[in-house]
């Protein structure tokens, strides 16, 4: 009679077959997870920024007030896991971070939402102007769409770019540009 089933020499080839075909799929998928988080991130820096331009072009309140500044964007090289949206209420077109000053009704700071990016992620570089700066400032004010684009010396420049990163892996970074059109798109 003859035995219908597998050998244990069979079973054995057939699990080893299978373990190696999961360890590279594995090793794929991470490779494309970290894409994946940077792309998300960019994302999310776009749509932040966006929802201020919406802002001021909706002429929306923030605190009762009506911002006489504008909506905006800041991003800093001095911390680069952060990045701020703020409502100008005092007019001067730059960040106020600090936390004694309330310049908004009711008495509230400038600073609506302090964005952290994913753990992976860190703003490598930002230019403004195309030169190397430290601070951008993207303002936009009511009713127009159009940007206000400042780096940390407070000068006026028509473009800007950062650069978000996955750090030691150079080919795992993405441009951000934005204009003074309001226009933003990425490398």
């Amino acid at each position: 009679m003859k035995n219908q089933g597998f050998t244990l020499l069979e079973l054995l080839i057939s699990i080893t077959v299978i373990a190696i075909l999961t360890s590279i799929s594995f090793w794929g998928y991470n490779a494309k997870k970290d894409i994946l988080v940077l792309r998300d991130e960019v994302g999310i820096v776009v749509s932040k920024t966006e929802n201020m331009r919406e802002r001021a072009i909706g002429s929306q309140y923030w605190h009762e007030q009506l911002p006489s500044g504008g909506y905006g964007v800041f991003f800093t090289t001095s911390n680069d896991q952060q990045y701020f949206s703020f409502a100008d209420c005092d007019g001067n077109e730059i960040f106020d971070n600090n936390e004694a000053y309330l310049p908004c009704g009711s008495g509230f700071r400038e600073r609506i939402e302090t964005i952290d990016l994913n753990a992976r992620v860190r703003i490598k570089d930002i230019s403004a102007g195309g030169v190397g700066a430290m601070e951008l400032t993207i303002l936009y004010k009511f009713p127009f769409p159009e940007a206000i684009i400042k780096d940390e010396t407070e000068t006026i420049v028509d473009s800007a770019s950062i650069v978000l990163e996955i750090p030691g892996q150079a080919d795992k970074e993405k441009t951000i540009h934005f204009n003074s059109a309001g226009l933003i798109y990425v490398e």
